[in-house]
């Protein structure tokens, strides 16, 4: 996971913007409204039809970054805790809380593989994490999110076959951490190891996946 982190300290602010509209440069504008801006939003929407009330319910919002999905559940009343590798991601986050009027949010920086209280939580969500998950971590990685959860663990997965992909992986080419993309059939393995059903809805190059309790 350290090379995952010094990534995401490097690339703190980029990774914040992508939740905004970005100043910087013709391309990178173009890119953000062709290629992210599309999938970050259906993403987004899915995950949140997904989870739907959210009232008093207690949400871990893993690989929080600078906090979007969990500053708006919080508006929408839930009670969350968001965790991330990445000192610079909280700090963001924690502006965010601050300009949102929430006076005391739950970030913490931290490995969640570390994170102590079975089913602590109503629902885990892990929203563009098992982007940079190698083989050898992810079924772990989803085991431990089942234990966290009484409820679902919702995630998104980039997928493999798609116009974005090769753009992607070109852009990721001698970064501190590789990228990587799925197949419907590799998502299903992944959660039959967790003893999950997974629920998927697509967001054009990107599944939100809701993991379910298999009855």
């Amino acid at each position: 996971m350290e090379d995952i982190k010094r990534y995401f300290e490097r690339k703190a602010a980029d990774f914040d913007s992508y939740y905004r509209e970005p100043s910087h440069g013709f391309v990178a504008r173009v890119g953000h409204v062709v290629f992210r801006k599309p999938g970050l939003v259906r993403r987004f929407q899915a995950t949140m039809d997904l989870l739907g009330d959210v009232k008093g319910r207690r949400i871990l919002d893993v690989g929080c970054g600078s906090g979007p999905y969990s500053v708006y559940l919080w508006r929408k009343g839930a009670v969350v805790t968001g965790i991330d590798l990445a000192t610079a991601m909280i700090e963001r986050a924690h502006a965010a809380a601050k300009e949102a009027g929430w006076s005391s949010p739950d970030f913490r920086v931290g490995d969640v593989m570390q994170l102590n209280g079975r089913q602590s939580y109503d629902a885990v969500i892990a929203i563009g994490v098992f982007d940079y998950l190698g083989p050898d971590v992810r079924q772990e990685f989803l085991k431990k999110l089942t234990t966290l959860s009484r409820g679902p663990v919702i995630a998104s997965f980039p997928k493999l076959f798609t116009p974005q992909m090769p753009i992607r992986r070109l852009y990721f080419v001698g970064k501190e951490t590789p990228v990587y993309f799925y197949t419907k059939n590799g998502v299903k393995k992944i959660a039959r190891g967790a003893n999950r059903n997974a629920i998927f809805t697509n967001c054009g190059p990107i599944w939100t996946i809701s993991f379910n309790v298999v009855e």
